[in-house]
């Protein structure tokens, strides 16, 4: 390329013959699309690695902040909160923690984000470090994130009553099996070294894949090879960029 740009390329597009959008909507739906009443309920199982003083893990997707799914006590060190290690204490996929499980019977969906609310006035009792999974057959999962921090995410310092943390997470792949493993609490547990999550929602997402493609219209080259190719293009009077 020299100053005068000989040999640059100018690809320039005023309407939506320039560009494909693939598939997809967007769309969001919030899961479980019903109150799950049981562990096995409205085509979905919950489970957990440990449950304790709660009726069961279905109660995080209950679709209320009235329950709650407690974990086992004295899973976590509540020094520097992070999950205990070791023989008889629980782990998914290798990586020490508390973790919940849903399983969608009939459907499988990519999922957005989770969105997690504390249990009321246990707000420490929280996830701010962990991972989520996927899986088709509960038998293989795949590492989806995993996050930090998310105590004191979105614009509060540490969990609130009634106001749930975003894991972002904007899976590519549809799964009917999601886990939500737990490595770190969010602040000090007391004597409990335990989760407490009161509800769980999983939103969906339908991303729409936006692809670039060349348009030459008005454009004309002329040269041959061994000699300076002079390529120009003619502006449409609509032309707006």
């Amino acid at each position: 390329s020299d100053s005068d740009n000989v040999g640059q390329r100018l690809y320039v597009s005023n309407d939506l013959s320039g560009r494909q959008l693939i598939a997809g909507s967007n769309s969001s739906i919030e899961f479980p699309r019903q109150a799950m009443t049981a562990n096995t309920s409205q085509n979905c199982v919950a489970s957990a690695s440990t449950t304790q003083d709660s009726p069961g893990a279905y109660v995080a997707f209950d679709k209320t902040v009235n329950f709650f799914w407690h974990s086992g006590y004295h899973k976590y060190d509540t020094t520097n909160l992070y999950a205990f290690t070791g023989s008889g204490y629980s782990s998914f996929e290798s990586i020490y923690g508390e973790w919940i499980k849903i399983h969608f019977q009939v459907e499988s969906f990519k999922l957005k984000e989770l969105v997690v609310y504390p249990r009321y006035s246990q707000l420490n009792r929280t996830p701010d470090e962990g991972y989520v999974f996927g899986s088709l057959d509960g038998s293989t999962w795949t590492q989806l994130v995993n996050f930090t921090g998310i105590a004191n995410s979105g614009g509060y310092n540490g969990y609130q009553n009634d106001v749930g943390k975003i894991i972002n997470v904007s899976a590519t792949t549809a799964y009917s099996y999601y886990v939500l493993l737990t490595t770190k609490l969010s602040a000090g547990a007391g004597a409990g070294g335990c989760v407490n999550i009161s509800r769980i929602d999983l939103n969906s997402w339908d991303p729409a894949t936006l692809t670039l493609t060349e348009n030459t219209t008005g454009v004309t080259s002329t040269g041959t090879l061994g000699t300076d190719l002079v390529t120009r293009w003619r502006v449409p009077t609509d032309a707006s960029s």
